[in-house]
């Protein structure tokens, strides 16, 4: 193959990919998925024209004879979006992966001149870019989603001393609450609406909000179901629990949060360096980081620092 249409080819490619990706998580309409679960928990017709709606009816329906033995890696991948709330599938993911990677062996072929291998490792590095993203989204809309659950559990025991059942006390809280409790309860009130069992749905829904609380709720609505007994006392001795849990786990925050920040000082201080290395003395770095036995230096530093770094959170994180 000729090499300058190689080197044309391999960044169309990216530049394709990124478009897609960026089209994908900026500016296609996310509330759509959230219309589209209001309609189906109240009962209105959805429009067969819509490619969205038939996905996401599609998606509930395939969950409902999937076990969990049989999830394969995008059936993994797909629940972690589910829990960033990204809409996006799991193929698109792995194709902004993709474009993410080429895009960073280019960057970096065109900074390092010739050294190909140092820019192939950092291509490998930026696939997993997205991923990262994806964590730390995960991560902010599940602390967000345990600050306001005792809220959540006492709008549902103000629902059932009016009178409402369990389904329309979950179609109350997903149209009365943001994300992401309004699209979580959204999508278990769809699900019940489509033919699933409360424990499939409830099963459901412990698995995208991954919470000792959310564990917590959906044993005790089990257990309701089968034993009996005050739905809304039952709810309102667990918010009281939760609030009480939430005020504890802030209290430790605070009081963890000068070792927290030195862990997280610790851990940039040897990035800022580099970086600054390579800033003013650049020549000298660029000829360390071509040199093999640089590259064997900095495999070795970098596998410790990785140790160092989760010993470090290890220690300055308490579980509570």
């Amino acid at each position: 193959m000729n090499t300058q249409f190689l080197f044309a080819l391999i960044p169309t490619i990216a530049v394709v990919l990124l478009i897609l990706g960026f089209y994908k998580t900026v500016f296609e309409r996310k509330d759509q998925a959230q219309e589209h679960i209001q309609e189906l928990s109240t009962g209105k017709p959805v429009s067969s024209g819509n490619p969205l709606s038939r996905k996401q009816t599609d998606a509930i329906l395939k969950r409902r004879k999937k076990k969990k033995e049989d999830e394969n890696f995008f059936d993994r991948l797909d629940t972690q979006l589910e829990r960033a709330n990204m809409a996006i599938n799991p193929n698109e993911f792995v194709l902004i992966s993709l474009g993410a990677g080429i895009a960073g062996i280019l960057f970096l072929k065109i900074m390092l001149g010739q050294n190909i291998v140092f820019a192939i490792l950092g291509g490998i590095a930026s696939v997993f870019l997205p991923m990262l993203y994806m964590k730390i989204k995960t991560f902010m809309r599940m602390q967000k989603a345990a600050t306001q659950f005792p809220d959540v559990i006492e709008a549902m025991v103000n629902g059932f001393k009016t009178g409402y059942g369990f389904s329309k006390c979950v179609q109350m809280v997903s149209e009365n609450f943001t994300d992401p409790w309004g699209t979580e309860y959204g999508k278990m009130s769809a699900e019940l609406n489509l033919g699933l069992t409360v424990e499939d749905a409830l099963g459901n829904f412990s698995k995208r909000i991954p919470s000792p609380d959310v564990d917590l709720f959906v044993t005790a609505i089990l257990i309701q179901k089968e034993t009996g007994g005050n739905m809304s006392e039952l709810l309102g001795n667990l918010s009281k629990t939760c609030r009480d849990r939430l005020k504890l786990f802030q209290k430790v925050s605070a009081l963890s949060a000068q070792g927290r920040l030195s862990a997280g000082i610790l851990c940039c201080v040897p990035f800022l360096l580099f970086g600054m290395m390579c800033l003013f003395l650049n020549e000298a770095t660029m000829k360390f980081v071509t040199n093999p036995i640089g590259i064997i230096m900095l495999i070795i530093t970098g596998f410790w620092m990785v140790c160092g770094i989760f010993v470090l959170f290890k220690i300055a994180k308490i579980e509570v």
